[in-house]
């Protein structure tokens, strides 16, 4: 065989090329059926928000065990999304010895979920949970993180707020005056 062409006849390419091609139009096709539509939200957590853009999408709502920060007691709830929604919006990042929420407009991070704070039937916090995916392929990177946005002043405008390891260890002057 040395020295020789390896042929493959006309007829068996052609038949190999349009299985490849049946093949991947079927793909495809079964790809856009299977595939929900996928949400893309932008929003800004450092100009602020009345609500999360996505809260429209919550399927489920559980209430959690209470959790105390700075003595309060306030009721969670775990807000599950019927599929997942793309976002587009600053995360927290260390510049120098600070913390500030930074955008970069390219990444887009994945929520199935979050977390609303309340006390006395009033959302004073959000928890969103981010996964990173690979916008190419849709599968998970495997880094997730949190961010909080808080309602500072009690007028239902939610701000990042970048906190220490990920946890919510204050809550807002008015909601202390909830309490009282």
């Amino acid at each position: 065989m040395k020295g020789e062409d390896f042929f493959i006849p006309r007829h068996t390419l052609h038949a190999a090329c349009l299985l490849t091609v049946l093949v991947l139009s079927f793909s495809t096709y079964a790809q856009e059926k299977v595939d929900p539509q996928v949400e893309k939200l932008e929003f800004s957590g450092a100009d602020g928000f009345s609500s999360l853009p996505f809260t429209k999408f919550a399927a489920k709502v559980e209430t959690g065990k209470p959790v105390v920060i700075e003595g309060i007691s306030v009721k969670i709830k775990t807000h599950t999304l019927r599929k997942p929604v793309f976002v587009s919006t600053e995360l927290c990042s260390v510049v120098g010895n600070n913390e500030l929420p930074l955008l970069d407009p390219g990444e887009l991070l994945r929520v199935k979920e979050f977390v609303s704070y309340e006390l006395a039937a009033r959302t004073f916090a959000y928890e969103v949970n981010y996964e990173f995916f690979d916008a190419e392929s849709g599968e998970e990177i495997g880094a997730a993180r949190q961010e909080f946005y808080v309602d500072e002043t009690g007028n239902g405008n939610f701000v990042i707020k970048c906190v220490k390891d990920f946890t919510l260890d204050a809550v807002p002057l008015w909601v202390k005056k909830l309490r009282e």
